[in-house]
């Protein structure tokens, strides 16, 4: 566990030192401004600043400033814009910074979640940029920490007859995440004030070590379900933000209130971290968020769960029982969002998710500091 909050602070580091580096320069071109003007105003010729975005030339045409909106959506588990749990339909940091409208800016960020009781931990890793305002590019790195799970295992087939117990030989489970999400339908596209934005999003996910240890265990997962180490999800995601809400005559909604609902197709057993099966199966998620103020924001979330794995809760008649997979659970959460600068957030989660592996990860805690450049 030590490891894994290491991980998580030296990445949050990252990202508050960026976010200081970013206002001192933005501090001293603001300060520049006022001098250059100052100068003006006396008669005296300005230097021109190369640096300042605001005022860059490009022959006789001047740059526009690039308009740049609060730092929301955050990064979901999978490295998608959205918020703790599931994506939703909008794009991370999508202004475009050049003249054709392509590039924006890089957002990156950290996630820890932390069940005690289990010993369960996950820390990961995320890089973003958007393209073209609507194409959404993202990768993630999980490292989740398997807590007591090896000592479990080890014990168990000891006592089961095998001599010195089955040693896995890793205490954690490493997961790569590539994502591409594409917002291919605008918030009230067409003038018509009831479309949502929609989007179509795939993750590729590539787990480092499960087969290894279903090699160890003999291919105990495999006769569980387990098939491959490699998988896609597919997700489509339609997200509304409601400004509005007339009762009678009376606005009852006085800041906004974003209502996402999805589908996602998988065959991940526990998003990835027990493999996959290549059985997928779709199911629904959602989330609502509601804006108290222009800097916090709580939601909450719902995420349907495939059932990949058999479980040794299905184990059939006559079959052992070891205890090591248990059936998925659908998870859900309830989340606050702190945005501290107008390109970092912090966000909070308390999460039930069921049981994982042999236990209970009900009650576990979600942290995640996010910056766009």
């Amino acid at each position: 566990m030590l490891r894994s909050v290491l991980r998580f602070f030296v990445v949050a580091a990252l990202c508050v030192l960026s976010s200081v580096v970013d206002g001192q320069e933005k501090g001293r071109r603001k300060k520049e401004s006022i001098t250059a003007e100052s100068k003006k105003t006396t008669g005296e010729t300005p230097k021109a600043d190369k640096s300042a975005v605001e005022t860059k030339t490009v022959g006789d045409k001047k740059t526009k400033k690039r308009k740049k909106g609060p730092p929301l959506p955050l990064f979901q588990l999978e490295g998608m814009g959205g918020i703790g749990l599931n994506p939703t339909a909008y794009v991370i940091n999508p202004e475009p910074i050049d003249e054709r409208g392509i590039f924006g800016l890089p957002a990156m960020g950290t996630t820890f979640v932390f069940h005690k009781n289990s010993g369960y931990d996950l820390t990961a890793v995320h890089v973003s940029e958007t393209l073209f305002k609507r194409l959404e590019l993202s990768y993630s790195h999980w490292n989740f920490q398997l807590g007591g799970y090896p000592t479990r295992i080890k014990g168990l087939t000891q006592r089961l007859g095998v001599p010195g117990g089955v040693d896995i030989r890793t205490r954690h489970i490493g997961v790569d995440v590539f994502n591409t999400k594409l917002m291919f339908l605008d918030e009230n596209a067409w003038g018509i004030p009831y479309i949502p934005a929609m989007s179509f999003g795939i993750s590729a996910k590539w787990n480092q070590d499960i087969h290894k240890i279903d090699r160890r265990l003999g291919g105990y997962l495999q006769a569980q379900g387990y098939r491959h180490d490699k998988s896609v999800d597919f997700v489509w995601t339609a997200t509304k933000t409601i400004t509005k809400l007339d009762i009678g005559k009376k606005n009852i909604l006085p800041n906004p209130l974003l209502l996402t609902g999805g589908i996602r197709v998988s065959d991940g057993a526990q998003l990835g971290i027990l493999g996959f099966t290549g059985r997928k199966q779709a199911t629904f998620e959602g989330s609502i968020a509601y804006f108290l103020n222009d800097w916090i924001a709580i939601a909450a979330e719902y995420r349907g769960k495939p059932s990949t794995l058999r479980g040794d809760d299905d184990a059939a008649a006559g079959e052992p029982d070891l205890g090591l997979v248990a059936n998925e659970d659908d998870w859900w959460d309830v989340a606050a969002a702190f945005v501290l600068s107008e390109d970092l957030t912090f966000s909070l989660a308390y999460a039930q998710l069921g049981d994982i592996g042999d236990v209970s990860a009900n009650g576990a805690w979600y942290f995640q500091l996010k910056y766009e450049f």
